[in-house]
């Protein structure tokens, strides 16, 4: 009984694809289409944070830094609207109350207020990038910086690598149907996998404070600038050209050995 009901749950599953294919004979193909372009937008994210034991103060010290970064980004003529910021976190942290100490009463917790924000940058000026970047990071209070590549031709780029991918997955089905003596009809359906970008070189590098602590993270994509190799700063990159992929799948028809080839004989 278990067995039938398994395979009724296989039949059953077999014929909701089956629903979704065309009833004559058709091949599935993956289209692919790149294009590389340079890139003239780095998207800075930045993260920061403060921890006090009050949190009057915890929250007034997050709103200064976060004005110590706006004031920076507007020395850099960044436009308002190319800053996403989000809304102030503030969260309540208790210690671990000590069982073998004497002056901490067992009934009681430390409380710890920490606060977080965080900021997503378009900037459009590359030439001033790392100099931007440096600035940022000279401030203690920033947790993590990670900045990516982008274009401000995005859609023109895009339609431009799905144009290929198209053409490539005709390519495909076409040689496809060739090699069995037949020829493709037409499209059936059309499923994009959207677009990805990758920069030249990606390189996730990490700077420590004379602890041995992590106080920031970098991933930065490019080509090494050779102007920032001082041992007491992280390794800032410039820009490289990035490249643009499309990915999609196409069902094509193609004619049976039933079907007459059109030429009339």
């Amino acid at each position: 009984m278990k067995m039938k009901f398994l395979l009724c749950l296989l039949l059953s599953a077999c014929s909701l694809i089956a629903d979704d294919l065309p009833e004559q004979p058709f091949v599935i193909v993956k289209g692919s289409g790149s294009v590389s372009h340079q890139p003239d937008i780095a998207v800075i994210y930045l993260s920061i944070s403060n921890s006090s034991a009050g949190k009057t103060e915890c929250l007034a010290s997050i709103q200064e830094n976060s004005s110590i970064i706006l004031s920076t980004l507007k020395a850099f003529d960044v436009d308002k609207d190319d800053i996403d910021a989000t809304d102030i976190r503030v969260n309540k942290k208790y210690s671990a109350v000590d069982p073998f100490s004497s002056s901490q009463p067992k009934e009681e917790k430390e409380v710890r207020f920490t606060t977080s924000r965080s900021f997503e940058i378009n900037y459009r000026n590359l030439d001033e990038y790392s100099t931007l970047l440096k600035e940022i990071y000279l401030h203690e209070f920033v947790d993590v910086v990670d900045v990516s590549f982008d274009t401000s031709e995005k859609t023109k780029i895009e339609q431009e690598a799905l144009s290929k991918a198209i053409k490539d997955s005709r390519q495909t089905a076409k040689f496809l149907a060739e090699s069995y003596d037949t020829e493709i009809k037409g499209v059936f359906a059309i499923s994009q996998q959207g677009f990805t970008r990758i920069s030249e070189l990606m390189v996730p590098s990490r700077h420590y404070d004379e602890q041995g602590i992590t106080r920031s993270r970098i991933r930065l994509t490019g080509f090494r600038d050779s102007s920032s190799s001082s041992e007491e700063e992280p390794p800032f990159f410039v820009p490289s050209k990035i490249e643009t992929t499309s990915n999609i799948t196409v069902i094509y028809l193609i004619k049976d050995g039933s079907e007459p080839d059109g030429s009339g004989q």
